[in-house]
């Protein structure tokens, strides 16, 4: 027993037809007084009418000719989609449109008819699969809005419990310098526990701060600008160029000036500077850090890769180290798992991707694809 089985048509309901033969009409008010009898079917002969008969009847499902007087093929279905996005949609068509007629599903048909093969038991079961597929796209449309709203409510419940955690523990970490100032410290246990004090106060100051910049990403969507990924790879390299010189290390960086891409340049920095940031802090101890940008770029987007010959991420752990608090090294150094979190935050914010590796080096390899803006070659100048 299928979805499709549990489609109800004996309640009856309201089919628009939008042909514009006759005797096309006719066979399909025959076929659908047999199929299912309780449904009532207008007719429209063109698409101007179909559309104004929908604004009229709102029906239950369209079945519309892909040939009409007015318009033929894909732009049948896009006005349809333009003016009706969530209406159920069927289309019929002959026997040699049949690559226009699989594109129309691309665009949000939700079935199709080949008019020479039509029967009452093959539009019985269009109209069952219409139906059923529709609502199923509803359900999940229903699902997805659901867990956007919980989202955005777990990101509002994560900034007001860190704004309000943020207060006492700034005061705790006062009142324990001021203890550990007053306090002889007389022995190594002692000065031990202090500095393990002040360490545990501000690990959890820097937990709150990355809670609260976590959840405040996820409120606004920023406005793209044209960004040269050059100019943030030199940026992040020069803010991080002391930690970068504290180590055995080389960085290459072979990205065309030329290239942009929608972003915004302190957004895409900070990605860069925490990437950068993570092959540093795992690095292989007694091995040269190598690091190297590529740029692979196709008509719409760019991807930026960094790669590294650092420890490497375990391919059960690439997709987990993006969420939050999540680590692939948990003893590796300092660090709060809030990193990656943030990163995917920006880039899925700007509409693009980023995602993990292994490679030849047995390091990392950290993608983000991004749309492609006009490069800057291209760009007159007034």
């Amino acid at each position: 027993m299928t979805v499709v089985d549990h489609v109800d048509l004996s309640t009856g309901g309201d089919l628009v037809l939008v042909e514009d033969e006759d005797l096309d009409a006719e066979l399909i008010q025959a076929y659908l007084r047999r199929s299912a009898p309780a449904w009532t079917m207008h007719r429209a002969s063109t698409l101007a009418k179909g559309l104004d008969l929908c604004e009229l009847k709102r029906p239950d499902l369209v079945l519309v000719d892909l040939n009409l007087p007015d318009a033929t093929g894909l732009t049948t279905v896009r006005s349809f989609r333009e003016r009706y996005p969530s209406m159920p949609l069927i289309v019929e068509s002959s026997v040699g449109d049949q690559q226009i007629t699989t594109e129309a599903l691309r665009l949000g048909a939700q079935d199709y008819l080949i008019k020479e093969e039509i029967t009452a038991a093959s539009l019985e079961r269009s109209i069952r699969y219409a139906l059923a597929r529709h609502r199923a796209q509803q359900q999940l449309n229903e699902a997805a809005h659901a867990i956007e709203e919980r989202d955005a409510e777990l990101d509002d419940f994560a900034q007001v419990i860190a704004h309000d955690l943020r207060a006492p523990v700034r005061t705790a970490r006062l009142l324990a310098d001021r203890l550990i100032d007053r306090v002889v410290l007389e022995d190594e246990l002692t000065e031990d526990l202090a500095v393990r004090l002040e360490d545990s106060l501000a690990r959890m100051d820097d937990m709150i701060l990355s809670m609260l910049e976590y959840a405040g990403l996820g409120h606004e969507v920023p406005q793209a600008k044209q960004v040269s990924l050059h100019w943030v790879a030199f940026e992040a390299r020069q803010i991080l160029e002391a930690d970068l010189g504290a180590i055995e290390s080389s960085l290459v960086m072979p990205i065309d000036p030329l290239v942009q891409v929608w972003g915004r340049a302190e957004l895409l920095t900070r990605v860069l500077i925490n990437l950068l940031s993570n092959s540093i802090k795992y690095r292989r101890m007694g091995h040269r850090l190598v690091l190297r940008f590529e740029l692979d770029r196709s008509e719409d987007w760019v991807t930026l890769s960094l790669i590294d010959n650092g420890m490497g991420v375990p391919p059960s752990q690439r997709d987990r180290v993006f969420m939050p608090l999540e680590r692939a090294h948990p003893n590796a150094g300092p660090g709060l798992g809030f990193g990656l979190a943030i990163c995917q935050r920006i880039i899925e914010s700007l509409g693009g991707k980023i995602w993990l590796e292994g490679n030849a080096l047995g390091g990392t390899t950290a993608r983000m694809k991004l749309r492609r803006a006009a490069d800057l070659g291209h760009i007159e100048l007034a």
